[in-house]
Formats: C-alpha cells, sequence, structure tokens
C-alpha cells in the first residue's frame, strides 16, 4: 500500500459533534505513550474532571496541534448520485485544537471512545484516569477511488497485544487486512500527518489506531459487542437489577469471560454482586454471589447474545470505609480464546433504593411472609408424618440494626410526603395511636400471634436472622384470643357451674381429679426458623426478590397429656421495609 497523505489542511478538521460528560466515578486508567512527530492514539476512557479540557489535557504535555476522528460524519452527511448510488469520497471529520490558537481550535472536550491525531514534538508517556467508554465503531466503504480509510482503535489488555489480522479478521475490513494489512500515522512534518503502510502480522496493543479498507459500511465494534445503558450499568438499591448483553459479533465461535474489576478511583469501593444462574434440575438457588474473585463464562456461536442479570447483594457488602463515598466498580469482558484478546470495560455502579428514607444494611427492618406447615407427629411421639394438607399462616419479623429478630402480632406503617422533596418517609409502628397525626397508615396483623404478645424477642440462645431464630411465648389459659375461650359456652367460659367464681386453673394437672374439672388452659408456643434446607445446607442467600427461606418448626404445648404437637413445614420471608426501629 502506498503512503498516503492526509488530504486536507490540518487547521481545516472542524465540524459540529456532540460531547459526552466526564465523570470521577468508575474509572480506569490509560497509559499513552507518543512518539516525536505524528501519532495516533485510542481514548477508552473519558478523563475526570477538569481534564477534558484540552488545554488541560495536553496542558504539560509536548503537543502542540490534535484532531479528533468524528466517528459516523461520513455516514451521517453520506451523498448519492441520480442513480441512487452511494458516493464514497468524502472526507474524514475531525475536532481540532491547537495550542495557543483558540479561535481555529473547534475540539471543545476530550472523550473517549475515539481516535486522536497528534504532533508531539518530543516523545512522552502518560497516564490518564476516566470512566471507560464502549467501543462504537463506524465504518465507511473505501471501495471507492481515493476513499478516505477508516480510523479504528484496539481495545486489549495493556499486558498484551494481537496481530492487526486477528484482531480485525471477521469484521467487514478483514479481507482488506488480509491481503494488504493496513496504515498507521506517521510524520514529522507538522504540516500534515501522512498513512505508512503496516502488514497483517503488526503485533498491536491497548490504544493503538489503525487506518483500514472496508468492503461494507456501517456499525461494527469488534468482535465483543456489549450493550448496556451509555454510562455503564446503574443498579439501584437492593431490589434493582442490572443487565448485561454480550454478543459475538464475529463468524466464529469464541468463549467469552465477564469478570469484576476494582475501578481506580479512591472514591470508590467495590461491592459485592449476585448473579442469576438460572434453576435447573441440579440448582434451586438462583441467585449466587459475584465478587472480585468471581469469573462467568460462556461459549458463544457467531452472533450469539449473552445476557447476564446482576443484583446488589446486601448481606456480603463492606460498609464504605477510607475516603470511598460510592459503592463502584468495572466489569471486565474479555475474548479468551477467539485470537483478537479484545477486552471491553464497563462502568459499574450501586446506588441506594432513595424512596423511603430508610436505608440500612441488610437484614434490617420488617420481614413478612408465610409459614407452611405439612407435618405433624403421632401422639406424644417425635418423628413427623404427612399431615392431611397444608396449613398456612402469616408471620410479621422484625429485625433491628444489630440483627436481632422479634416476632409481631402486629405493626403499623406510616408514611409521610414531603411536598416540597417529593421524598417519602415511611416509620414503623406497634399501635395506630402512636403514629405521627397528618401521616397515613397501614396495619398488618399476625393472627396466629396472641395479642397479649404483642413483640416477641427472640430466644437468646437462638437469635441470628439467617441461621435460627426461635421464638417461645404463651397464650394464657384467660387471654382474649385463647381458642377454647368461649364467653357463652358453659363448657368453655371458665366459670364454674353455678357462675359464682372462676373454674380451676387447667394449668395444674392435679386439678383434673377433683370434682370440678378445669375448662381453660395455657398454649405454650416455640417457633423455631432454621435457614436450612432438607439436606442442611444453609438457604441464606440474599437476592433482588428480597425474600429468603428455610424450614420452620412449631410445637404447641399444654392441647394433650402425652406431649406437644409438633408440627414441621417451610417458611418464606419477604422484606417490606428496611426500617431497623420499631417505635411503641
Amino acid at each position: 500500500m502506498n503512503t498516503r497523505c492526509l488530504s486536507l489542511s490540518f487547521a481545516a478538521m472542524c465540524a459540529a459533534f456532540l460531547s459526552v460528560p466526564s465523570a470521577t466515578a468508575q474509572t480506569a486508567k490509560q497509559t499513552i505513550a507518543l512518539s516525536a512527530g505524528w501519532n495516533a492514539f485510542y481514548l477508552e476512557v473519558d478523563p475526570a474532571g477538569d481534564a477534558s479540557d484540552p488545554a488541560v489535557f495536553f496542558d504539560s504535555r509536548p503537543v502542540v496541534q490534535v484532531g479528533r476522528y468524528v466517528q459516523g460524519a461520513s455516514l451521517a452527511t453520506a451523498q448519492f448520485d441520480s442513480n441512487g448510488r452511494r458516493i464514497n469520497g468524502a472526507t474524514p471529520s475531525y475536532l481540532v485544537w491547537i495550542r495557543g490558537d483558540a479561535e481555529l481550535s473547534t475540539l471543545a472536550r476530550v472523550t473517549g471512545g475515539a481516535a486522536y491525531i497528534c504532533y508531539a514534538t518530543n516523545s512522552c508517556t502518560f497516564t490518564v484516569e476516566g470512566r471507560p467508554v464502549l467501543p462504537r465503531f463506524s465504518w465507511r466503504d473505501t471501495s471507492g477511488d481515493d476513499t478516505p480509510q477508516n480510523l479504528v482503535g484496539v481495545s486489549v489488555d495493556p499486558d498484551d497485544s494481537a496481530t492487526l489480522l486477528a484482531y480485525f479478521r471477521e469484521g467487514p475490513c478483514g479481507s482488506a487486512v488480509a491481503s494488504s494489512g493496513g496504515s498507521v500515522v506517521i510524520g514529522r512534518n507538522a504540516g500534515a500527518p501522512l498513512f505508512g503502510p503496516v502488514k497483517a502480522g503488526r503485533r498491536l496493543t491497548n490504544g493503538n489506531v489503525v487506518a483500514l479498507d472496508s468492503t461494507a459500511g456501517g456499525y461494527w465494534p469488534g468482535v465483543i459487542n456489549v450493550t448496556c445503558p451509555v454510562d455503564g450499568m446503574t443498579i439501584r438499591g437492593t431490589e434493582g437489577i442490572g443487565v448485561l448483553s454480550v454478543v459475538n459479533a464475529g463468524t466464529t465461535g469464541r468463549t467469552v469471560r465477564v469478570s469484576l474489576a476494582e475501578s481506580s478511583s479512591e472514591y470508590d469501593q467495590m461491592p459485592s454482586l449476585l448473579k442469576y444462574v438460572p434453576v435447573s434440575g441440579t440448582n434451586t438457588d438462583s441467585w449466587t454471589e459475584f465478587n472480585s474473585s468471581s469469573v462467568a463464562t460462556n461459549r458463544l456461536a457467531a452472533g450469539e447474545e449473552w445476557s447476564l442479570r446482576f443484583a446488589a447483594d446486601p448481606k456480603n457488602t463492606a460498609a464504605l470505609s477510607g475516603s470511598a463515598t460510592n459503592y463502584a466498580a468495572l466489569f471486565r469482558v474479555e475474548d479468551l480464546d477467539g485470537g483478537t484478546k479484545m477486552r471491553v470495560l464497563v462502568p459499574l455502579k450501586v446506588e441506594e433504593a432513595a424512596t423511603d428514607g430508610n436505608s440500612g444494611p441488610f437484614p434490617q427492618g420488617l420481614w413478612a411472609g408465610t409459614v407452611t406447615l405439612s407435618q405433624v407427629n403421632r401422639g406424644g411421639g417425635t418423628d413427623y408424618e404427612p399431615a392431611g394438607g397444608p396449613m398456612k399462616m402469616t408471620v410479621l419479623m422484625h429485625v433491628d440494626s444489630s440483627g436481632k429478630p422479634r416476632l409481631l402480632q402486629r405493626v403499623v406503617a406510616g408514611t409521610t410526603n414531603d411536598l416540597v422533596t417529593g421524598r417519602s418517609e415511611t416509620r414503623l409502628y406497634t399501635s395506630p395511636d402512636t403514629v405521627p397525626a397528618g401521616w397515613s397508615s397501614r396495619r398488618y396483623t399476625c393472627v396466629v400471634v396472641d395479642v397479649a404478645n404483642q413483640v416477641v424477642a427472640a430466644d437468646s440462645a437462638a437469635a441470628a436472622f439467617g441461621s435460627e431464630a426461635k421464638f417461645s411465648f404463651v397464650v394464657g389459659e384467660r387471654a382474649r384470643d385463647n381458642p377454647f375461650r368461649h364467653s357463652w359456652h358453659p363448657d368453655h367460659d371458665g366459670k364454674s357451674a353455678d357462675y359464682s367464681g372462676d373454674a380451676p386453673s387447667g394449668d395444674s394437672s392435679a386439678n383434673f381429679i377433683g370434682t370440678i374439672k378445669p375448662e381453660m388452659f395455657s398454649i405454650t408456643n416455640t417457633i423455631d426458623f432454621v435457614w436450612k434446607d432438607a439436606s442442611g445446607a444453609s438457604t441464606y442467600s440474599a437476592n433482588p426478590e428480597g425474600a429468603t427461606w428455610g424450614r420452620c418448626d412449631w410445637d404447641l404445648g399444654g392441647l394433650r397429656a402425652d406431649g406437644p404437637v409438633k408440627m414441621r413445614g417451610t417458611f418464606m420471608l419477604r422484606r417490606l421495609s428496611n426500617d431497623p426501629e420499631l417505635d411503641d
């Protein structure tokens, strides 16, 4: 391939372009090396803060003029002849910056995801920190005479490299690269850069830029096409879900790996994530922990899409420490065996759900759910047998800021709305009488807990939500909701036959041998929540649905002389509020 001269003066490379704001969170560092003369580099990150200003970005570097290649400009301004055929001779569009010449400079911001041509008076190496930008390359068909080549960048691991042919052969430039290689920016004449030829076997490193012919126009980002919002993935709250989609945009099968990398920003702290795993015959835990040591791999056929679902893991994410103010990191998507060594970085941020003003660590707050009892003992035995059918009961459990659970008979959720900020606040109360005036309220009731035991603390020996929580309470013989008490039935009103006084207490076995028999007795309840499955494995794992489950044993004492009624089943709880306070 003959050396080509850029077909316009540098100062005339002026066009409008919409730039993307920079950010200081979810950052990566990229090292750029320039030699004396003309260079080209691909910037994969948006410079953080004021560094996006070209005067700041290049201030301490020996660079006197810069041109940013505007992706897709030729496609947006395509021209056609009278027969509707494409005219392929459109000149590339550039935004330029010239040191000391604000009038001719049109480059307002240095942004990521772009190829830059610059002239350096001396060689230098510098590092740029910023938010990664997904590769987005628009290609022009260069089959026409004197059609400018496409300027495209390379994204690989900074410690790795790939050949020109291996990186681009499966794209629209593949046949051209195989036959004639490509071009790179060269030259020492400050007035105009040149393009010099490179062979298909040339090894490329991260940030390299090459000029390539193409047999077709359109969009092709490389063999890894990652789709997600422009500014990366944001997971809002512990119930939010983020989707990362990866498409094999090549023509052959390849193994793609997704992992989690730390952000370079001192203000970012690595969150712990949950990754969704479809339920199968051998897997019932659909959300698994995904942290900095986790990887996910998948073999993708050409054109195949792989969608991964992630959520915040509230159980394992450590509290912010040091200078950290954000939970943020980077997804790292890599071609493992396709030969391109392509690597894409995707920003990730986990935010609090700012809706109720009661943000707090997992698992504090109000949990509501169902106990389903399906087994019962026979007589006074300890073996369980299938019951005639499942018995379902609603339960309410509250967990304070120290992780201690309490079983509730009722709870009232009071809510107010700030008309100025539009922010709502919800607090928990044990009685509607304590809800502040003007607040709306909703009452939740658990009928299986005695009304005289509105708040039942867990036993000290088993009071760990997520492991085992055991609760004990007594429904007194004369309690209002004792199921054997009936004020209008002479055999169950607790009165003597002549109504002159109370019948003997049924809580003393000695009273049953008397002439007048007891009519009432207390009922003891022991409810044991154990976060284990039938095999004994822990079932306690956070998930975006805010649900948790396990085994439940419920013992009733006082109902029969030969021992307690023992029932067994399962429970499912879902978090309704993360307020750790329960105002009496």
